[in-house]
């Protein structure tokens, strides 16, 4: 919630007495990610130190364009709005990983999808042609299932991903992971017109 925070103090109009140094902030953190950006062979804002893709990667590099997304609010720096769209690009595209579910001729059919009661998981059903729009949770290191280590042994990090039911460590979708994707996309969809 703290970057939350930082980013609503930083776009927001108020009388905070140090707003220029949150706003600073906000714009330090972006080239942070424009430089990881660049330095990835996918063009995404995620690069984890360890170099393995954790459960839910997608929500992480849609997480990190919401931040490079305000630093073009903030500065209309056009490096941080191309490495956005870039990212969102590669959701999107029609070949794997499709990690953007959405009406296109190779898009995810078998993605995971957990519901949940009194704060835990109560059941993980497979979602047969899911909404359009809904987002997998994408590339996994860690191969937390029995389909991803039947299928992904030996995969290079970034494309630790497999559209397959079972497989609920790379295809789950999860309304946190999406809710990141939804801002990115309002983003684009305004840079659109």
């Amino acid at each position: 919630m703290a970057a939350l925070g930082r980013l609503d103090l930083a776009t927001i109009p108020s009388g905070l007495p140090d707003r220029d140094r949150v706003r600073a902030s906000v714009v330090a953190g972006a080239d942070k990610y424009l430089a990881t950006v660049r330095s990835q062979a996918f063009g995404v804002p995620y690069a984890p130190a360890d170099g393995k893709y954790v459960w839910g990667s997608t929500a992480r590099y849609s997480n990190n364009s919401v931040v490079l997304a305000t630093a073009y609010d903030l500065t209309g720096t056009t490096a941080y709005r191309d490495a956005v769209l870039g990212g969102l690009d590669l959701c999107a595209r029609p070949q794997p990983p499709q990690l953007v579910l959405r009406v296109r001729l190779r898009r995810a059919q078998f993605p995971q999808r957990a519901t949940t009661g009194s704060g835990r998981t109560s059941s993980i059903r497979a979602c047969r042609n899911p909404p359009a729009g809904a987002m997998a949770g994408g590339p996994n290191s860690g191969l937390q299932d029995p389909v991803a280590q039947a299928n992904l042994m030996g995969c290079a990090p970034a494309t630790c991903y497999i559209d397959e039911i079972g497989s609920y460590s790379t295809n789950e979708v999860a309304i946190n992971w999406n809710s990141a994707l939804a801002w990115v996309a309002a983003f684009a969809a305004e840079q659109a017109g």
